[in-house]
């Protein structure tokens, strides 16, 4: 018996990162690299238990340098999963003009064409966070959005 061929995206070249902090009731969830097949299914897993009944849940998704269709699904799945655990808030932070953003706007303007009116962009937790000025080494912090 022959082995099967692995899969072209077992090794995937840019993983994504997932990093956990935050506090109990408000954990925040920050994501870099590529979200698309090969880390979408790891991210709603991780986010999802983290979902708290009357918590808060923050995704910074600044880091995100790509995004497909399955990572625009993963968000969504999010948002839906923490709901229906009884999270009182989901936010959803990304860069104005980046990747997550652009998918987002193309989902909506498409979907708003072709008549529909809830679409993907209008996540209600959805952050267009303000940027600042790049550095030196073109890093644009986040703004602190801590009470």
């Amino acid at each position: 018996m022959t082995p099967a061929a692995a899969p072209p995206w077992d090794d995937d070249p840019v993983p994504l990162d997932i990093v956990v902090g935050g506090g109990e009731g408000t954990p925040e969830v920050r994501v870099a690299g590529e979200l698309d097949l090969h880390g979408s299914d790891a991210l709603v897993a991780r986010v999802r238990a983290l979902a708290r009944p009357g918590g808060s849940l923050r995704l910074d998704l600044a880091g995100i340098t790509f995004i497909d269709s399955t990572g625009a699904n993963a968000l969504l799945r999010i948002d839906r999963d923490a709901r229906h655990a009884g999270a009182a808030e989901v936010r959803f932070v990304v860069v104005r003009g980046g990747p997550v953003a652009r998918l987002l706007e193309l989902a909506r303007d498409l979907a708003r064409r072709a008549g529909a009116t809830t679409v993907v962009a209008d996540l209600p937790g959805l952050d267009l966070a303000a940027r600042a000025a790049p550095d030196r080494d073109g890093c644009v912090p986040l703004p602190d959005r801590r009470r």
